[in-house]
Order: C-alpha cells, then structure tokens, then sequence
C-alpha cells in the first residue's frame, strides 16, 4: 500500500531553506514531503502542469538511510532505504502536485 501521508502541504519539518522559500511563494499548493527540506530543491516548471516540488533523489537516499541505522552494514541500509523509497515515494501518486525526483551523479551537488 502505497502511502500518500508520506506528502504533506506547507509545512517545514527542518531548517527552513531557501529552495523552501521560493516554492511557498511561487508554488503556494505544492506538496512537500515531511523529514526531507534538506532535499529541497526548487521545482519543476513545465508547459500544460501545474509546477510541482522536486527533491535531490541522493539527498533523500541518505535521509531514508539515517532512518535505518540499525543495520549493521551500510549496503543493507542503503538497499533498505531504495527499496522503501521506491514503494512509497516514488511510487507514490497522490494527484497531479506528487513530488518529482532529480536523478544525478553522486559526485554533482
């Protein structure tokens, strides 16, 4: 099951940032997915959609392994985290204002 509690309006559950700043001004309805500000990044504009909230994919690939700390090894802790954001988040659709995931080298950023 899918879980679309996971996204939530407005609300800032860290450090304000500004990427967190612009969207509340430019894109007041947008989804925002609690314990992850530190992902923010800005958001996606494009032809015919409404803009919606895009996160730094690695940043929230840490954030998710920082919750599953109680493995011993760190490859457990990373698949564990893929695997839980690939069901919940990414798989996620919660209507036309979901969350987009930016995808880059781990080096960049």
């Amino acid at each position: 099951m899918k879980k679309p509690e996971e996204f939530h309006r407005k609300t800032s559950n860290g450090h304000r940032n500004y990427a967190l700043d612009l969207i509340e001004e430019a894109v007041p309805d947008a989804m925002l997915m609690k314990g992850h500000d530190n992902a923010l990044i800005g958001y996606i504009d494009r032809f015919g959609s409404e803009p919606v909230a895009c996160y730094d994919y690695n940043i929230v690939i840490k954030n998710l392994m920082n919750e599953f700390d109680d493995y011993e090894e760190e490859t457990d802790a990373y698949e564990a985290a893929v695997e839980w954001y690939q069901y919940n988040m990414y798989g996620a659709w919660v209507g036309e204002g979901t969350p987009c995931f930016l995808v880059r080298p781990e080096g960049n950023g």
